[in-house]
């Protein structure tokens, strides 16, 4: 590649800006490689969205819509939304402050349960399914204490 003869001012300009495009390119490709990874991971985290698995949805923030149930046990409190074609569910703690294992399940029949658990400070949730005309199974727990399971829209 050297033939021992210096190279130009000129074409050590060149080279150094090809360099910086390549190193420039590796990162872009760098990050591109990360955000897929990222999106790998989430994707095998959740699964596929298909099959039974359609009619469960994840809401982002609380839940949309209007407030058509409450269901209270004692510990907590499940509060059920309606809209758009979802029904959609918190749990929340009869006293929030403390962490405490909290869970809210949604089920609409004859499709998967959707759950949101873990250890909370204020709520469990949201979760959400598709259940336009479909019977509903609500549940919900914090703590020791937990919601029978209740049905919604029978």
């Amino acid at each position: 590649m050297h033939s021992g003869i210096r190279a130009s001012g000129s074409e050590r300009t060149t080279r150094a800006r090809e360099r910086t495009r390549t190193g420039l390119l590796g990162a872009r490709t760098g990050l591109l490689g990360a955000l897929v990874l990222a999106a790998a991971l989430v994707f095998s985290l959740t699964g596929p969205v298909t099959g039974t698995a359609r009619a469960a949805v994840a809401v982002a923030g609380p839940c949309q819509g209007h407030k058509i149930k409450t269901y209270k046990f004692s510990t907590g409190r499940v509060t059920v939304f309606k809209g758009s074609g979802f029904i959609c569910a918190l749990t929340y703690a009869e006293n929030p402050g403390r962490a405490r294992k909290m869970s809210v399940t949604l089920q609409a029949r004859g499709h998967r349960a959707v759950t949101n658990s873990g250890v909370f400070r204020k709520y469990a949730g949201p979760v959400s399914v598709r259940a336009a005309q479909r019977c509903v199974m609500v549940t919900g727990s914090v703590g020791r204490g937990s919601l029978k399971p209740r049905w919604l829209q029978c």
